[in-house]
């Protein structure tokens, strides 16, 4: 594996990103507004009484995890897709950059982003909700490592899915 190739494919992505008002609606716009929505829900639920406050945070605590499996699967997926739209993957698979050294670049494109898109919402989350997902302390990093790999991993089911059917699929996916 060669770190140019793999660097060629990351630069590629990273310098249309601030030209992509899509791209940057997902890292930021997404995340905060459902953390928003979800945040205001929990804040009018913890005014009624019959629910148990502990409760409430686990609803904030999941939208924040959601993310890490939504924005990988969603990454690993965006980035073979983009090359797939604009026709250039058959250019890609004709140069000497292997299979594996495209997706270990969607792989650093993807946690870069996901990294961008969790310090937006954790910064959030403790300024308008005052809602700390550090104390699980230790035990989140295997949460965020399961679910990092299980949104890789439906990425990769759908990428094949898409390699398998062509353009048909992405109706139902």
């Amino acid at each position: 594996m060669s770190i140019r190739r793999i660097w060629g494919v990351v630069a590629r992505h990273l310098f249309t990103f601030p030209r992509e008002l899509e791209a940057i609606s997902e890292v930021f716009w997404w995340p905060s507004f459902e953390l928003f929505i979800w945040g205001l829900t929990t804040t009018y639920l913890n005014t009624q009484h019959s629910i148990p406050s502990f409760i409430l945070g686990y609803i904030l605590g999941a939208i924040i995890l959601w993310m890490f499996v939504y924005r990988s699967q969603q990454e690993m997926g965006f980035v073979f897709l983009r090359e797939f739209w604009d026709w250039n993957l058959l250019q890609i698979l004709a140069t000497p950059l292997s299979i594996w050294e495209f997706f270990t670049g969607a792989l650093i494109l993807g946690i870069t982003k996901l990294a961008i898109s969790a310090v937006w919402m954790f910064v959030l989350a403790g300024m308008l909700f005052k809602f700390n997902i550090f104390r699980l302390g230790f035990m989140l990093v295997p949460y965020m490592v399961n679910l990092l790999v299980f949104g890789w991993m439906t990425g990769f089911i759908i990428n094949g899915l898409v390699i398998r059917f062509g353009y048909r699929i992405q109706a139902f996916v």
